[in-house]
């Protein structure tokens, strides 16, 4: 395995990564070791998008050409049986 030393990381995101270490059961190293990997294997989600679109822009082109994923049934592709009639009168 390869030792890595990461240098001048601020005492705010140092105390966030116990908090977090803590919480899920593991070491600071072990919690890092595991961001790494993870942004690694996932480096899409770990980008940030820089674009000149709005942000309306941006969100239709991330479903762009999804509708059919994106399908709503329609009403009477459900069963009524499970409905009850409410009278409010």
């Amino acid at each position: 395995m390869a030792t890595l030393t990461i240098r001048n990381i601020d005492e705010e995101t140092k105390e966030k990564l116990k908090v977090i270490s803590k919480a899920s059961g593991r070491s600071v190293e072990s919690q890092v070791r595991m961001l790494i990997a993870y942004a690694v294997e996932h480096p899409w989600e770990m980008t940030p998008v820089k674009s000149t679109e709005g942000f309306g822009s941006s969100l239709a082109a991330l479903f762009d050409g999804d509708g059919d994923r994106l399908k709503i049934p329609a009403r009477d592709e459900y069963p009524d049986e499970h409905l009850k009639k409410v009278d409010f009168a």
